[in-house]
């Protein structure tokens, strides 16, 4: 009996280590990994670190300080062995020793191994692994996640133990500012175990006047070289600045919704909710026990887990709070003190042993639960994810069919394509393809190129003289988003669409042949049988409907007999959700409105969390005028769509119709209107139309300093009719810009 006791008390560990690992298979749906694992490719090629931009042609030669070469070389060389979805597995083995480090940073601060303390870790475990698995995505981020458990763990031994094992932090530190740009993370850890016996110190010499106290020679130095060995780095002494740098990139790049801090909207999903629910949970629970004067064992943080730490929690959660991604890294700092005040909490709670067991099998059962969650795709759906259960490269997030027709039938010349593409493209079509823009960002291109490539997605005219300039054979452009340049290309006089697939169009200039390409999918890796593993009964989710993609194409375009077309074939197969909601908006294109609305809520009736026809039954109600109703179904289509761009617009366009209305109640909706624009700007982020309704309202809400800094930015825009240029005006003169 005590053996199956023993056993029973560690099966919740082991459980939590396999949801770990379960929660990294999924679909690499990233498009940055394409650009990473492509440099590493070139790398190994040419047995050097490039210093200027190799792959666009707009930018080419540029100096360019890639920080994180070491974690691409890594994914290449994984990539050359398994696979590009090998970087997942690595993604894997580095979650799994995350969790690793959690457990050994709590044994270290409880300095014991018991049942309770084992418990405590099955408890808290899968709540931490929850909150951070939105970054278990196979970036070279990874590195930085695991590493501050480790910096965090040889701090505490140092503090504790023996300062010498301190200097292990050197090579490690060098090897992080070779994997990615958080390397700075390290000598701020350092820095918050060194201010506690500094200040010791400088108050015992010169407030106590004691002569003989010696300074922590140690703590202070170690600052400073952590610092200084990071230019053992291909770029030297650029390393030293290079932290301000990224910093300040942060605040410009307004490209990617990573980036939200916690003043924005779009920050509080709820994975930062169940932050801050487990945070103030447990320091309730340790004010409420330091409280019981008269308990037997009194818990104090401070000399049972050091200054040090609570500064470092102080600091993760500061950081987790500048950005969106940032929120894993307090998740994963937290979660040892935690860990350790729910042990403290259960050793008072549960005295008898008998009812430990019963805790210790309900944690296995929870387990067990939340696994099957998290393998049967369950979890995602339920949390509105865009990651799917399954190690794959998902050819819905990658233009996968797109590459396959490029290369099959032999497409040559300068492209034009999206930054949401071309990383795939670079690696797919190597080594001859180059981007107009990718998803390195502001390392190479300069936010005002982005402001341009905003302008040629929007306004055709500026296609047109781009194209002037480049000389484009083709275009590679994203199909869901970039509407008016599909219109444009699609009418086109020297342009064709060549290709269509859920993720691209291909639009080839006029004279350029090309041939019938038929794609079957990408064949099985071991991706699917490790997947296999976790869930014997996995199937990788079928290819989209040939049809509907066909169907939303061409209602976008605006070709309303084509759409007919594939939308009546979808609702022949069977597809009632989708197939209602495609014959709605054809309804709702034809200006039929009362079939619009009877085709959406017959989609609704199918499938409850249609995104698309919540946003078609708005759209009706928005032209009947039924405001209301229509902001209504406005909010279930951003819950239920990944990329709730249409959805955002539509319902701030909703809300500048209500303000007039409700007197009093016209700042509620003017700032509902600001906030859904907001949204619609980081979904599609310098789109000159947005910033332009962005910045009139904050004009209109007296919030003239983001008023002036949006208008003075697009003031100079020349797709703006002669009303928009007189708005901009009239609100940079009210605003004293």
């Amino acid at each position: 009996m005590h053996r199956v006791a023993k056993i029973i008390a560690k099966l919740p560990v082991a459980l939590s280590f396999v949801l770990a690992a379960a929660l990294c298979v999924k679909g690499l749906r990233e498009p940055d990994v394409w650009w990473q694992i492509r440099t590493g490719e070139w790398i190994l090629e040419n047995l050097r670190v490039p210093d200027k931009d190799i792959f666009s042609y707009t930018h080419e030669g540029k100096p360019w300080i890639n920080v994180k070469w070491g974690a691409e070389l890594i994914f290449a060389l994984i990539s050359s062995l398994l696979g590009p979805e090998g970087v997942l597995l690595l993604q894997l083995i580095v979650s799994v020793c995350m969790l690793y480090m959690t457990y050994r940073i709590t044994l270290l601060l409880t300095g014991e191994s018991s049942g309770y303390l084992s418990l405590a870790f099955a408890l808290n475990a899968p709540l931490m692994l929850l909150i951070a698995e939105y970054r278990f995505i196979g970036r070279p981020e990874m590195f930085s996640h695991l590493l501050t458990l480790v910096f965090l763990y040889i701090l505490l031994k140092g503090d504790r133990e023996n300062t010498k094992v301190l200097w292990w932090l050197i090579p490690l530190q060098i090897a992080w500012a070779n994997l990615h740009e958080a390397y700075a993370t390290g000598v701020v850890l350092s820095v918050c175990f060194a201010v506690p016996p500094a200040a010791t110190w400088l108050y015992h010499r010169f407030h106590l006047k004691d002569k003989k106290a010696k300074p922590p020679v140690s703590w202070l130095l170690l600052p400073l070289v952590l610092m200084l060995v990071t230019v053992v780095h291909p770029y030297s002494f650029a390393m030293l600045a290079r932290p301000l740098q990224i910093f300040g990139q942060v605040f410009e790049n307004k490209y990617t919704t990573e980036l939200l801090d916690i003043t924005r909207v779009e920050y509080w999903r709820w994975n930062v909710y169940a932050l801050i629910i487990w945070l103030l949970t447990g320091v309730l629970t340790f004010v409420y026990w330091q409280k019981q004067a008269a308990a037997k064992r009194k818990f104090n943080f401070y000399w049972r887990y050091g200054t040090g730490y609570l500064l470092v929690i102080v600091a993760f959660l500061y950081l987790a709070a500048t950005a969106y991604r940032n929120v894993i890294f307090a998740a994963l700092v937290c979660s040892p003190a935690l860990t350790c005040i729910t042990a403290e909490a259960l050793k008072r709670l549960v005295t008898d042993q008998r009812w430990l067991l019963r805790w210790q099998i309900t944690a296995t059962v929870a387990l067990i639960v939340i696994y099957v969650w998290v393998v049967s795709g369950t979890y995602y759906r339920h949390t509105n994810s865009r990651d799917t259960f399954g190690i794959r490269v998902p050819e819905d997030y990658n233009p996968v069919e797109t590459a396959h027709f490029l290369r099959a039938a032999h497409v040559s010349g300068r492209c034009f394509s999206d930054y949401l593409t071309s990383s795939y493209l670079l690696w797919a079509l190597k080594p001859h393809f180059k981007t107009f823009i990718d998803l390195r960002d502001l390392d190479v291109f300069s936010s005002d190129f982005f402001q341009q490539f905003a302008e040629i997605v929007t306004v055709p005219e500026k296609f047109e003289r781009a194209d002037s300039i480049w000389g484009f054979h083709y275009v590679v452009l994203y199909r869901p988003q970039f509407a008016a340049l599909h219109r444009h290309l699609y009418r086109h006089a020297q342009f064709r669409l060549a290709h269509l697939d859920p993720v691209a169009a291909v639009y080839m200039r006029n004279g350029d042949t090309t041939r019938a390409v038929h794609f079957t999918g990408l064949p099985r890796t071991a991706g699917y049988y490790i997947s296999k593993i976790f869930n014997p009964l996995y199937e990788p989710a079928a290819m989209a409907d040939a049809d509907v993609v066909k169907a939303a194409y061409y209602l976008m375009v605006g070709d309303v007999e084509k759409a007919a077309l594939h939308g009546t074939k979808v609702l022949a197969a069977g597809n009632r959700g989708v197939g209602y909601q495609l014959l709605g908006e054809i309804c709702y294109n034809t200006r039929d409105y009362q079939r619009a609305d009877s085709f959406y809520r017959l989609s609704l009736q199918a499938d409850a969390r249609n995104a698309s026809a919540w946003l078609g039954l708005g759209a009706v109600l928005f032209q009947n005028q039924h405001y209301i109703a229509a902001l209504e179904a406005f909010d279930n289509a951003i819950r239920y769509d990944a990329q709730p761009l249409q959805a955002n617009l539509f319902a701030a366009e909703c809300c500048k119709m209500l303000m007039p209305s409700y007197g009093a109640d016209a700042t509620v909706y003017l700032e509902k209107a600001i906030r859904y624009y907001r949204a619609a700007d980081r979904l599609n982020p310098q789109n000159p139309v947005i910033m332009l309704q962005l910045g009139l309202l904050y004009a209109k809400n007296r919030q003239c300093g983001q008023a002036v800094r949006l208008l003075q930015k697009i003031r100079a825009f020349e797709g703006f009719s002669q009303q928009e240029r007189m708005s901009i005006q009239q609100a940079l003169t009210a605003c004293g810009g």
